[in-house]
Parts: C-alpha cells; structure tokens; sequence
C-alpha cells in the first residue's frame, strides 16, 4: 500500500470535490431554505421541529465515529462515494410523507452520509501544505454555497408551482449527479499498513485498535470540544431563520430562497477570503473577527426583524459564519499526524453532533417564548466564547494538561 499521492491535484481532484460540492448543494438549496415552512405545514410545531434537526444530528454523530475509522483504515474515495450514496433516498423519503414524524426517516438516510465527512476533511488536510490549510479547506468548500445562491429562489418557484414533490425529486437527480462524478477521484489511503477487509468495517476491535492507534490525547480532544460546541451554538438560532422570517415579514416561498441565496452568497465570497486572510495573517486572530461578524449578523435580525434592508444585511454578514466553521474544522487537523486525520475528525464530528443534538432542541422553547429569542442566545454566546477559542487554534500550545499529538505521516 502506498503512501498518499501527494497534493490535491488542481485540475483533477479538487475540482471534483468542488464540482460534486456544488452539485450536491444545488439539490439541497432547492429545498433547504423552505425546508422549516414545508415541516410545519406537515403539522409540526417550533420545538417539534427543533427535535427533528437533533435527531438527524444524532444520527450525524453515531455515524461520525466508525466513518473516521474507515477513512483511515480504507481507500478515502471509497468511503466518500458510499457515504454520499447513503444519502440518496432522503429526499424521496420527504417527497411522499404524509406527516412530519415521517420526515426522521429521510433525514436519518440524509445524516447518516456525514459519516464520510471525516474522509472528506482528512483527504483535504493529508494532501494540502501547512501553510495554505485555512484557504484550501475555505476554497475547496466555497462550491457549497455557490450552489445555494443559484438554487433557492428556483426551489421556491418551483414549490409554489408545481409542488413540493417535484422539488425533492430534482434534488435527488442532483444528488445522484454529485456522486456519480466523485468515481473520477484519485483514490487516498492514509497510511501504510492501513490495509483492512471491508468484512472487518463493522468489527469494534477494529475501531479501538485504530483509536488506540491514532493516539487520541486529551489535546486533541479539548480542542475538538471547543470547536464543536462554538458551532452548536450557532445551531440555536439558524434553523429557525426561515420561520422568523415568515411569522414577522410575511415574506413567501420565493422571497425567503432569494434571502436564502443572500447568505450563500456571502458565504461563498467571504468564506475563502477568511481562510487566506487567516494564513497571512494568524488563523486566532481571523477566527475571533470571524465569530464577531457573526454574532453581529445574528444580533442584527434579532433587533430589526421586520426590516428587510436590515435583515438583509444580516444575511450577508452571516457568512462569516462559514468561515469561521472552516478555520475550526481546518484546525483539528493541526493537531494530529496524518496517519490518524480520519480518526481525528471522527471524534470531531461526533461531538458536533453530540452538542448539536441538545441545541437545536433548546432553539425550538426559546422560539416560542418569542421568535428573537434563538438569535438573541446565538449572538451573545458566540461572542462570549470567540476570545477563548483563539489560544486553540496554535497547535504549539498544549491544552488541557496532554502531551503532543502522536501519528505518524503514513
């Protein structure tokens, strides 16, 4: 087994991980941003709704953890191209519920698939220079959002003219698309002696002794505690944007995927420029300005929304948001070997997921004590933790008591 094929490849490799971004955010923002309203006309409440997010990030977490084994013990391609196959019949599964519980079944395929994102995270981090990880990561990623500028406001069209089972079958058609191109992807394997029959992918033994392996310390685990809960913060208040939205502006389908499309946009525009201003000049200092922009835009729709300008220039700032999820997810790596990058981001994710379940829950009482409320806990918690979270982003500095990172290159 070989050692990795050195850097993403411009012309090949990152721009079908970018091109496959793309299109599968070009399914998603058909829906994504009409998503909550489509959910509360099944009959769901704020905070049924806000159960239903935890429960898709429940299923993200449990799959997060044998997904980052698998991306180190089996070729990273592979794992990919399976992960984004699980999500396929999600939106078939939306198209045809007749009530909102329904919907858990679809959204657990569609979360399930996360499970491939510690083999997507570690193939960027194992191919990409030091010194170019923040812009790279921002970059590569910027595809997402582009997509979710163009789709929205079609998704909408669409929704009110033919019906929301036409929208989720064109998502799926995306979706298909987006994973049929990643078999044009160089294959990636971690490291040597990583070789493992797929008979063994659901074997426990196995996943402890590829933890065990990676030599998890409490460095990287404090680290990657801190990075997932700054973003499960922002998941009080953002699934709830498009409810807001619609009981205090009475903006339809249409006009709630073109502000949709705002926030993509600014997204795909500042995300990358975060992560090359970060590599100039310092990925703490960027994160903390990052995490203030945000906090801003959350506070600017929570005291003015019902103005559209207003609201408007909330949407924009809210990509800073991006880019501030990119630098963290883009600094796990900087802490840990590179024969143990998909272990490393498995136990990321998972606790994403973990802190994710509790908030977007919370986010649904808060919205019914008042529709600010979410956005009001979002911004001031952002901004409180913003300060802290810039010491763990130097992977020279020991937190939490442990030793340096173990792992070798592979």
């Amino acid at each position: 087994m070989g050692r990795l094929r050195g850097r993403l490849k411009p012309h090949k490799d990152a721009i079908i991980i970018g091109l496959s971004l793309l299109l599968w955010s070009l399914g998603l923002g058909l829906y994504n941003f009409i998503w909550p309203a489509y959910v509360r006309g099944l009959g769901a409440t704020a905070v049924d709704y806000g159960l239903l997010v935890a429960i898709g990030m429940l299923a993200s977490s449990v799959a997060s953890l044998p997904g980052g084994v698998w991306a180190d013990l089996y070729d990273r391609k592979a794992v990919l191209i399976i992960g984004w196959a699980v999500a396929l019949p999600a939106p078939i599964i939306y198209a045809f519920a007749p009530d909102w519980r329904w919907l858990a079944a679809g959204l657990v395929f569609y979360m399930v698939s996360a499970g491939s994102n510690p083999a997507l995270q570690a193939y960027i981090v194992h191919a990409t220079p030091p010194e170019r990880l923040g812009a790279t990561f921002n970059l590569v990623f910027a595809g997402f959002p582009l997509g979710l500028v163009v789709s929205p406001p079609i998704g909408g069209w669409m929704a009110e003219r033919y019906g929301m089972r036409t929208v989720f079958y064109a998502a799926f058609v995306f979706y298909l698309l987006s994973t049929i191109i990643l078999f044009w992807l160089s294959g990636q394997r971690a490291a040597v002696g990583a070789r493992a029959g797929w008979a063994e992918a659901f074997d426990p033994r196995v996943w402890l002794k590829g933890f065990s392996r990676a030599n998890l310390n409490r460095q990287v685990l404090v680290v990657s505690a801190a990075f997932a809960a700054a973003l499960a913060i922002q998941q009080v208040g953002l699934p709830f944007a498009t409810p807001l939205l619609q009981d205090l502006t009475g903006l339809d389908l249409v006009a709630v995927g073109r502000l949709g499309s705002v926030a993509a946009l600014s997204a795909f525009v500042l995300s990358p420029l975060i992560g090359r201003l970060a590599d100039r000049v310092g990925h703490a200092e960027t994160l903390v300005v990052s995490l203030f922009i945000f906090a801003a835009s959350m506070a600017l729709v929570a005291a003015f929304p019902a103005s559209l300008p207003l609201v408007m220039i909330g949407f924009i700032l809210r990509g800073a948001g991006d880019g501030a999820r990119g630098l963290m997810t883009a600094g796990v790596g900087r802490f840990i070997g590179k024969a143990a990058l998909g272990q490393a981001y498995g136990v990321y994710n998972v606790l994403v997921g973990l802190f994710s379940i509790v908030t977007p829950y919370a986010g649904g009482w808060l919205y019914e004590l008042g529709p600010t409320w979410p956005f009001w806990v979002t911004a001031g918690l952002t901004a409180l933790v913003a300060f802290p979270l810039a010491p763990l982003m130097d992977p020279t500095v020991r937190h939490g008591g442990g030793t340096a990172p173990g792992g070798g290159e592979g």
